[in-house]
């Protein structure tokens, strides 16, 4: 599909923060927004997909080489420290591609619709 998962994300020195909510959207997309605003590092393991044709700039590149569950485990215990903690009920994941597909009942609502037109 050629589109990569991607977020902005800040670290003041001591907390990460979310600058630009995460999406998903083509790479050239990105490079758009880069142009007005180039990143200072990218990283991910977006950046092995597309190779060195993707136009990061002058951005430090770091593909994914660490474990993501580990980071994970650090957000998470600085998160609980600053009593950000929340019922495990309530921690749902994020879904960028949320509705990637049509129910049976709207697959023969769309039919139904196209026929009758």
């Amino acid at each position: 599909m050629d589109e990569v998962y991607a977020a902005h994300y800040r670290f003041d020195g001591a907390r990460w923060s979310i600058a630009t909510a995460p999406m998903l959207c083509r790479p050239e997309a990105l490079e758009a927004t880069w142009a007005d605003a180039p990143p200072r590092c990218v990283a991910g393991t977006a950046l092995p997909v597309f190779g060195p044709g993707w136009h990061t700039g002058t951005a430090l590149r770091r593909p994914a080489t660490r474990s993501r569950a580990a980071a994970l485990a650090r957000l998470a215990e600085a998160a609980w420290r600053d009593g950000e903690a929340i019922d495990a009920a309530l921690a749902l994941p994020v879904y960028l591609r949320d509705k990637v597909a049509q129910t049976t009942a709207e697959r023969e609502a769309a039919q139904r619709a196209k026929a009758a037109a």
